[in-house]
């Protein structure tokens, strides 16, 4: 039980220190964030992505005995990406429903193809967001009263670098929430056609 313990703190820091890394590094790029020589576009599997991300936090998940489930894919194209970068958007809208979900509670990934677009989603039953959580979530340095009394360690950057990434990507990131203690739902919608007027 004790090993286990200290496997599970040791992969814990070890994201986290990865994490302020990560930041790190695409804030030294954001003084010019639209520039196109900071992302490095190639085709890239969105769903491996996603499943490396959770490989990530398995130990978390299997900690706090979540019941985790990942919808049925679609088929999933390729899409065009910074693979560096969109790995970045997916690790943050994870660890936000793996913190701010109680112990016990429900996580479902998945996607959907939509009209010209892919739909990916990360949907918890955790503290979800008041009006006021809703209106700020993305700006920069924004962390709610409650996100910080469950998780004191935040910055209040992930969400607000990831949705510019997604959006130098022709996507968008948002989120919805029925209310305080009703969960929340983050939305990344990615276009299927690359257009390279998007990254210049």
């Amino acid at each position: 039980e004790y090993n286990q313990e200290r496997l599970s703190y040791l992969q814990e820091a070890e994201n986290s220190s990865n994490r302020v890394l990560n930041i790190v590094d695409i804030l030294a790029g954001m003084q010019d964030v639209n520039n196109r020589s900071n992302y490095f576009f190639k085709r890239v599997s969105i769903r491996e992505i996603i499943e490396a991300s959770i490989a990530k936090y398995k130990q978390t998940i299997n900690d706090k005995k979540f019941n985790f489930n990942i919808d049925t894919f679609s088929e999933i194209p390729p899409l065009t990406a910074d693979l560096k970068k969109m790995s970045f958007v997916f690790d943050v809208i994870m660890e936000n429903a793996l913190y701010y979900t109680p112990a016990g509670g429900s996580i479902m990934v998945g996607a959907v193809n939509g009209k010209n677009k892919i739909v990916f989603y990360v949907a918890d039953n955790g503290i979800g967001l008041t009006g006021y959580d809703k209106r700020s979530l993305f700006s920069k340095f924004y962390r709610g009263d409650r996100a910080k009394a469950m998780y004191t360690d935040g910055m209040g950057l992930g969400l607000y670098l990831a949705k510019k990434i997604v959006n130098r990507h022709g996507g968008e990131l948002y989120a919805k929430s029925l209310g305080v203690d009703k969960g929340t739902t983050f939305f990344v919608e990615l276009p299927t056609k690359y257009d390279n007027k998007l990254v210049l």
